[in-house]
């Protein structure tokens, strides 16, 4: 497996600015609108959505603009699935990263946001992350740093 690759591109979630207001992070509201009108490019409302008392909002992030992902962590919705996704979608076979999806990263759907064990740091341009992989039976740490408008990952074992 790969332990290092770099991202130009990565698909993303936000809050609905509804949701932000519910849990009173107003600051963050007029962050959410910038973003899901177009800001970073087209976000559309989530197929799933429907599945959540608010929607959130699904688009693609390219080079310069990925760094929004460090600077408002706090409006993406489930960051840890779509970082780990993209970086797994690099490395591995489909049929692992499906497995992976399946049942590695379990989660449930709550009424606000869908939960998971695995959580994800943020820090200034950067972000560090955990996850177990059944196909390799073994716990991997995954750190990405923002710089030359790309992501660059080292996934370890550990």
């Amino acid at each position: 497996m790969k332990n290092s690759l770099s991202l130009k591109e990565i698909e993303i979630a936000v809050k609905d600015p509804q949701y932000l207001k519910h849990q009173n992070h107003k600051k963050l509201i007029k962050i959410a609108n910038v973003i899901i009108e177009g800001k970073f490019g087209k976000f559309e409302k989530a197929d799933d959505s429907d599945n959540f008392k608010f929607p959130y909002y699904e688009g693609l992030l390219k080079g310069k603009d990925m760094e929004m992902i460090f600077k408002h962590s706090d409006v993406l919705w489930f960051p840890q699935f779509y970082i780990l996704s993209a970086c797994l979608e690099k490395i591995l076979p489909q049929t692992e990263v499906d497995a992976w999806q399946e049942t590695d990263f379990d989660w449930t759907n709550e009424e606000y946001e869908r939960e998971n064990f695995t959580s994800v740091e943020f820090k200034k341009n950067s972000f560090e992350t955990e996850f177990f992989l059944t196909s390799k039976d073994k716990n991997f740490t995954t750190t990405g740093q923002f710089k030359n408008n790309k992501i660059e990952v080292k996934i370890k074992e550990y």
